[in-house]
């Protein structure tokens, strides 16, 4: 309602009409700020501000101006906050998603590890089978019948 409200009045600011479109501000205000919607309360106290100044009453053209450039900082700062918080959820996100890879890459170097000392095992084994296997099959060579 306060949007069609802010709407309205800014066919009445293009017509000229800027008392009616002043009162039309006045009920998107009252109806806005229960709401609490800051870009919506920037519009009307922008509003506010312009059709004041076009009616020449300076004293109110000051006081929502500085309504709409104190609304403008809040919107700012609310910004910001969502930025860092959006920045704070990314890198925790991108530092998880790097712990994780870092414990996949270390279990499989890990497995890695254990397989290749198997095999080293299994292949020194072999080794001093067939070694064992050569210095008898040399002994018997070498023996005299």
């Amino acid at each position: 309602m306060a949007f069609a409200k802010k709407g309205l009045s800014e066919v009445y600011t293009a017509e000229g009409s800027y008392l009616l479109s002043v009162q039309h501000l006045y009920e998107a205000d009252s109806i806005a700020s229960e709401v609490g919607d800051l870009v919506l309360l920037r519009g009307i106290y922008n509003n506010l501000a312009n059709n004041f100044l076009a009616l020449g009453n300076r004293k109110q053209y000051e006081f929502y101006d500085n309504r709409y450039q104190k609304t403008q900082q809040e919107l700012l700062a609310q910004e910001r906050l969502l930025i860092d918080e959006s920045l704070r959820n990314s890198r925790i996100d991108i530092i998880s998603d790097r712990d994780e890879k870092l414990k996949n890459l270390h279990l499989t170097l890990l497995i890695i590890l254990f397989v290749g000392g198997f095999l080293l095992l299994f292949l020194v084994r072999m080794t001093l089978k067939s070694r064992k296997q050569f210095l008898g099959a040399k002994k018997e060579l070498n023996s005299p019948l």
